[in-house]
């Protein structure tokens, strides 16, 4: 489940950017949100996890498209120890 939403976000944001050439306020407006949106996600992923929330949310808020492959990763590295 955490694997789709983090694709799904990684996706809105990678299309955000294509279309960035046609109205920057627009886009930065959407990409701040999203990235915001990542940030909540990363938060919520990392404290069921065991991980730092807080930590995760900045990281994600703010590095948004790294923070989502990264966590990712992270997830399916989880799925295989267990």
């Amino acid at each position: 489940m955490n694997k789709v939403i983090f694709l799904a976000v990684f996706l809105l944001l990678f299309a955000s950017s294509l279309s960035a050439q046609q109205n920057m306020e627009k886009i930065t407006y959407s990409y701040g949100t999203s990235a915001l949106f990542v940030g909540i996600m990363a938060a919520l992923w990392a404290t069921r996890t065991g991980r730092s929330g807080w930590l995760w949310f900045f990281f994600g808020w703010f590095l948004a498209p790294i923070a989502c492959l990264v966590a990712f990763l992270k997830n399916i590295d989880d799925k295989n120890k267990s």
